[in-house]
């Protein structure tokens, strides 16, 4: 066997190696098995030792501080079911650590961080964990509060919460940042109404027209705006969807947004703060 054969199957080798330690650590019920697994250097099998539901919170707390950040992000996506683990997530140096737990419950789950951890993270230094916040809160008084957030992305993720009111819509609507327009318009479900659309059709920025034009919901009337546009992209897009939404847009992406839709319909509005 040549040198360059050789080399190869000692690479097949360690590859399938790994698979099968990645397998493992998905599937082992033994605890010592899984603190050693959490501990191998390829930080592939550390990352699938995270979706074990037998590996405990020692080792999610120990995978949470790994010096590898993919690590790190896998450990943090399995805290929805270990709340014991909440606070010190929440205080991690990390701070995708912090972001991810921010949205550990999607904005359409019945569940929710605690309040205190939840007033924690909409202060966090890093816009991405309030902006997970914004748009996940079930709590008003939180959601008042990134409302009014220094950072335009953070108040534009505010449309993106189910609980969100038609008033509290207008103010982002109404928004000095076309950063926070854009959001609005792109990510809002219930709301905005058709006639902030509308008025949303006519914004002064392009990138703002662009993203009504591709929210399944628009009127027809605002579309016909677009129709109209100074800029010649969103314009020959708007003319298109006059003749056939299927220009613009898959009947998936149509599909999923009424799928998002009827979920915000349904979703419990915010709540007080416990006293």
């Amino acid at each position: 066997m040549t040198l360059a054969a050789s080399r190869r199957k000692c690479h097949t080798s360690q590859v399938i190696t790994i698979a099968q330690l990645e397998l493992e650590a998905r599937r082992s019920q033994d605890p010592e098995r899984l603190q050693e697994l959490a501990t191998h250097k390829s930080s592939l099998v550390r990352c699938r030792v995270s979706t074990n539901p037998n590996t405990t919170d020692a080792m999610i707390e120990q995978l949470l501080a790994d010096i590898d950040g993919s690590v790190r992000m896998w450990a943090a996506s399995a805290l929805a079911e270990r709340p014991a683990l909440y606070a010190n997530a929440a205080e991690s140096p990390h701070r995708w650590v912090r972001a991810s737990l921010a949205t550990v419950f999607s904005r359409h789950d019945d569940r929710s961080l605690p309040y205190p951890i939840q007033r924690a993270l909409a202060d966090d230094e890093f816009y991405e964990t309030r902006k997970g916040v914004a748009s996940t809160t079930n709590f008003a008084d939180i959601f008042d509060r990134l409302l009014a957030d220094d950072d335009p992305r953070v108040r534009g993720w505010c449309a993106a919460n189910p609980r969100i009111a038609l008033n509290q819509m207008e103010q982002l609507v109404a928004d000095k940042s076309s950063t926070v327009r854009r959001l609005t318009a792109a990510l809002g479900l219930r709301y905005p109404s058709d006639e902030q659309l509308v008025r949303l059709a006519r914004d002064r920025s392009k990138e703002v027209r662009w993203a009504v034009l591709f929210r399944p919901d628009r009127p027809r009337e605002a579309v016909e705006i677009i129709a109209m546009d100074s800029d010649d992209i969103n314009r020959r897009h708007a003319e298109s969807a006059l003749v056939s939404n299927g220009y613009i847009m898959s009947p998936m992406v149509e599909t999923s947004f009424r799928t998002e839709l009827n979920r915000a319909v349904a979703a419990s509005p915010f709540e007080a703060p416990p006293r």
